[in-house]
């Protein structure tokens, strides 16, 4: 079987539209077949839509200007596992650029995130754009032969960075993939892991608390997750304690049993109700995979907090064992 790709283009100088993008493939074997499909991509999308309307550059040139002082980058571009794995981020921020690309995947990877993504892009308290890129003509990208989905949309949405960084001041791509943030600093695009981000940011103090286990440790969570080679050498959480040395430490006082009750804004915020009042337990790692509702032991912290977490919390703070 043999496979021709080619893709054919036409141009129209009337109107909104741009050109016509056709794509085309043919098998042949014992039956001959040719497949096509198009694609168009206009002129007159502007800079996407805010709230369900048109917005223009000149618009998100003004609320760049408007950002913080010291702030380095006026609008996120999240990519897709940025969006399904760091969507907790992702709803702390003031101004974002979603692409059409990642919306599309996230409806095809998880409903429960594409409906979070919708109305963030549906609150009319925070700046939060929709690029339309898959149709633009200025940030549609050509199919390529045995390119991978997953890496045929990481260039979608590195082409939208860069079309919008033309325009735009300050714009950042955000992704975990090691591949595509190189590929995209190479390309002379700003870009940033999630955990870099959060820590250049002026609202760092509210976004690193967000962060999922997978970007806390510069990609080694992340490779455990994915069940990679490395995934037995390094391990995410602490084990937990066996059931006899618990018992032991809640008899003696040194540990505390209750029930846990987390944050509505992130599972890694979390109080526990015991017998000598209510404590709180903060961070990932404190969690230690302990779910809402769960009845738990918890230890005091040996180590201080540092002093910007220390004037967010109560008066002790806990972990789970």
């Amino acid at each position: 079987e043999t496979q021709q790709h080619r893709k054919e283009g036409s141009s129209r100088s009337s109107g909104d539209m741009a050109e016509v993008l056709r794509y085309t493939r043919e098998r042949r074997g014992k039956d001959a077949v040719r497949e096509w499909r198009e694609r168009y991509v206009r002129n007159d999308l502007g800079a996407g839509l805010l709230h369900g309307k048109v917005v223009s550059f000149e618009a998100l040139k003004a609320m760049a200007r408007l950002r913080e002082a010291g702030e380095p980058f006026s609008f996120v571009v999240p990519d897709t596992n940025v969006a399904l794995h760091q969507i907790d981020v992702l709803e702390a921020m003031d101004r974002l650029i979603l692409t059409q690309t990642v919306l599309d995947e996230a409806r095809h990877q998880n409903n429960d995130v594409a409906k979070r993504l919708a109305t963030l892009a549906e609150d009319a308290k925070r700046s939060c754009v929709v690029f339309p890129n898959e149709h633009c003509a200025g940030a549609a990208i050509d199919e390529r032969k045995d390119e991978s989905p997953n890496d045929r949309n990481d260039r979608a949405i590195r082409s939208a960075v860069a079309y919008l960084s033309a325009e735009i001041e300050g714009v950042v791509l955000v992704t975990d993939d090691a591949a595509c943030l190189k590929l995209a600093t190479e390309g002379g695009l700003a870009a940033a892991s999630t955990k870099d981000f959060c820590d250049t940011s002026t609202r760092s103090a509210d976004l690193k608390p967000l962060l999922a286990a997978a970007s806390e440790d510069d990609g080694a969570a992340a490779a455990a997750l994915k069940g990679g080679k490395d995934a037995t050498k390094t391990a995410i959480y602490e084990k937990h304690l066996p059931m006899s040395e618990l018992d032991a430490g809640v008899a003696s006082g040194r540990f505390l049993k209750g029930v846990l009750r987390c944050s509505p804004r992130t599972c890694w915020r979390a109080s526990v109700q015991t017998s000598d009042g209510l404590f709180f337990v903060d961070g990932a790692d404190a969690v230690n995979r302990a779910v809402d509702g769960d009845v738990v032991v918890v230890g005091r912290r040996e180590a201080p907090l540092p002093e910007e977490e220390e004037e967010n919390k109560g008066d002790d703070d806990f972990s789970t064992e």
